[in-house]
């Protein structure tokens, strides 16, 4: 051969088809990263086979395009050409001199192929594909590596500084723990440790006690979307799973004070209510922007008809608004002229306490670079006569 670049033998040994030259910007045959897509200057090149006896070389059929990777099976030669703009997989038959697309990918080009044990494995759009000649049909492979590696292997593991989120109880008797994706309870005195969860594989966290410590409810994505675990402090039985809404990343569980509904909020920056004896979720409001550092700051009235938040207005100051869980609708309480937020009830319910900007003028927000500035200003009113 007077030059070569990359090639394959018949399974006679008797010819060999091959490339003569690269295409474009490829330095080595395992380089198909740096291929020029559609080049049609002047190192486009067909495949030839040559007779390693008499030397005669055929030329397959070509016209002004990129054909690399020669393959022998059987009396057939498989390569790559983006002679339709699209890299596919073409064959040409030794006994009938035709050639025949055999794949027809319009997206993405084959990158690289190779030909063994009667198909061709090949490259394209990041998946591996398998051809094979005898059924003309070409299959995506799924590849999954399990890999023997230290920091997978199951082990005891030293949890205590890996805790996120923690609870104590209404009692002050045992206090829960979120840690590794696990919930944990803990007894303030004596007692035991008790794992509520066991289930390494599956990000449970935001543990919250319902309001007689009977119960415990946190998030877990067991199954893939997450919901809402309602359980027993002690793990002695199986927990209560509640649907949630969408497949949102759902956070910040808080029960009301008569145990009979859960506030949460999602991060499409929405708040819900979850009836703990239907499950059924309610949305009580969606805020207008997703301020850093600024949420909700959703608290429960004493009496579990209402819940105070801070939203933000079109101005991106924040407001402070109640909603009735009786008739389902919200009801704005402060002026938008000022930033207000962290909203509290006062122990009897008559009182709705909140922090406001009523001093700093009416620029107060995350991109102010002097930070927040907040006066207290408590609102008067009795919310049950509201």
């Amino acid at each position: 051969m007077p030059r070569a670049f990359s090639g394959a033998l018949s399974p006679d040994g008797r010819q060999v088809a091959y490339e003569e030259i690269s295409t474009a910007f490829i330095t080595g045959p395992l380089n198909k990263m740096s291929q020029w897509r559609h080049y049609r200057g002047g190192r486009t090149h067909p495949v030839r086979v040559m007779d390693l006896a008499s030397h005669g070389v055929r030329k397959l059929p070509w016209t002004d395009s990129n054909d690399t990777d020669p393959m022998w099976m059987g009396d057939r030669v498989f390569f790559l050409s983006d002679r339709d703009v699209t890299v596919n997989l073409y064959a040409w038959s030794a006994s009938t001199g035709e050639v025949e697309q055999l794949t027809r990918h319009e997206d993405f080009d084959i990158m690289s192929a190779s030909a063994g044990g009667g198909a061709v494995v090949y490259e394209q759009a990041g998946y591996l594909h398998l051809f094979d000649p005898a059924t003309s049909r070409s299959n995506r492979l799924r590849v999954q590596v399990n890999g023997d590696l230290p920091w997978a292997r199951a082990r005891f593991d030293n949890v205590a500084p890996l805790i996120r989120d923690m609870a104590l109880s209404p009692g002050g008797v045992r206090a829960a723990f979120a840690a590794r994706g696990e919930i944990f309870t803990f007894p303030t005195g004596k007692g035991d440790q008790r794992n509520l969860t066991r289930s390494p594989g599956v990000h449970d966290h935001s543990p919250a006690w319902s309001p007689d410590g009977s119960q415990v409810a946190w998030l877990s994505d067991e199954g893939g979307e997450y919901r809402l675990m309602v359980g027993d402090p002690l793990g002695l039985g199986a927990p209560r799973a509640l649907d949630l809404p969408g497949t949102s990343f759902f956070a910040q569980p808080s029960w009301s004070p008569d145990g009979k509904h859960i506030l949460l909020a999602d991060n499409h920056l929405t708040l819900w209510t979850v009836a703990m004896e239907s499950g059924a979720a309610t949305r009580v409001d969606t805020d207008t922007y997703a301020d850093p550092g600024r949420g909700f700051d959703a608290v429960w009235s004493p009496d579990s008809r209402w819940v105070a938040y801070s939203k933000s207005l079109d101005s991106h100051l924040r407001a402070i608004f109640a909603y009735s869980l009786e008739t389902g609708r919200s009801v704005r309480l402060t002026d938008g002229l000022s930033d207000a937020v962290a909203p509290a009830f006062d122990a009897g319910g008559r009182y709705l306490f909140f922090l406001a900007s009523t001093n700093y003028g009416l620029q107060s927000g995350w991109r102010n670079p002097g930070g927040h500035r907040h006066g207290v200003q408590p609102v008067l009113g009795d919310d049950r006569e509201e």
